[in-house]
């Protein structure tokens, strides 16, 4: 009988990766990386303004609402990629229907993503004219 081939260690990667994949079609893909914010244009709702962001910050969930008040209420759940804690800083511009903005830009947020771990950022509009929105994040 024949001698079986013993498996190394790149071939071993790579059917472990090929299993994973094939597994894993319709699942979750973990979070989905920031857009650098040249690449954008007005649709863009979650942006990186520096490549550390780009590279380092990822969006694990959002969610909006509209309050009873007309107010546009948003959650972001951002994502370190890094295994160190993160400093960054978030800023939400909004916009009109039209995508006017409506002069009520917030100021930028300090945070601090822990290492593989996530924080959430909240901020609601001041008026309920605000239909659309982008955040900008950076690092320091």
């Amino acid at each position: 009988m024949g001698r079986a081939l013993p498996v190394t260690g790149v071939l071993r990667g790579g059917l472990l990766a090929l299993l994973l994949s094939v597994a894993g079609c319709g699942s979750w893909h973990g979070p989905k990386p920031l857009q650098a914010w040249k690449a954008v244009g007005k649709s863009e709702e979650i942006v990186a303004l520096d490549k550390a962001a780009h590279t380092l910050v990822a969006v694990q969930s959002k969610a909006e609402e509209r309050r009873p008040d007309g107010r546009l209420a948003l959650r972001v759940e951002l994502a370190n990629l890094s295994d160190k804690d993160l400093a960054i800083q978030v800023q939400t511009l909004f916009r009109d229907k039209n995508g006017v903005p409506t002069g009520e830009d917030t100021p930028f947020e300090p945070m601090v993503l822990p290492g593989m771990g996530s924080k959430i950022y909240s901020v609601v509009s001041l008026r309920a004219d605000a239909a659309a929105y982008t955040i900008q994040v950076k690092t320091p």
